[in-house]
């Protein structure tokens, strides 16, 4: 069970996610584990001039992927709603791209691939992959950069 879904804000424990809730998080967590198992398969990373594969379960890194992107649904909505301007000095870019821009900085890490290789294997999530999957699974992303829409989209 999602651990998030088990208590009431208060902290009492109980499951207030409703039936619909349930199963469009279940087929949306479904969509995500099929795209990292079947479609990404694998991380590569070179290490010493050695190629060194990780397969992807789909487990840890669906859960974190719907995280970002609920927390990038929001914050998107935000900027819409709220922030009339959100350009960055110097660019052409519009107010979407800044967006997904100044959020991918944030997630921007540079590890050793050793490291990295060693971090995956053990079920930590590559930040990189993550934020990937999430963005292009997110069709505000798609339209904001013009991307061609893949196929088998996890959101609407």
């Amino acid at each position: 069970m999602n651990l998030g879904r088990a208590h009431l804000a208060n902290g009492t424990r109980f499951d207030w996610w409703a039936s619909p809730t349930v199963i469009g998080y279940s087929n949306s967590r479904g969509c995500i584990t099929d795209y990292y198992m079947n479609k990404l398969k694998f991380i590569t990373y070179n290490i010493n001039n050695l190629q060194m594969q990780v397969r992807l379960t789909g487990e840890p890194f669906s859960p974190i992927t719907l995280r970002q992107i609920g927390a990038l649904h929001f914050a998107y909505m935000t900027l819409n709603n709220q922030i009339k301007s959100f350009k960055m000095p110097g660019t052409n870019l519009t107010n979407e791209q800044t967006f997904f821009l100044a959020y991918a900085q944030t997630q921007c890490y540079q590890r050793q691939e050793y490291s990295q290789f060693i971090r995956t294997k053990s079920g930590i999530y590559d930040e990189r992959t993550a934020l990937n999957t999430a963005l292009i699974h997110m069709p505000e992303f798609v339209q904001a950069f013009q991307c061609k829409l893949k196929e088998n989209q996890c959101f609407d």
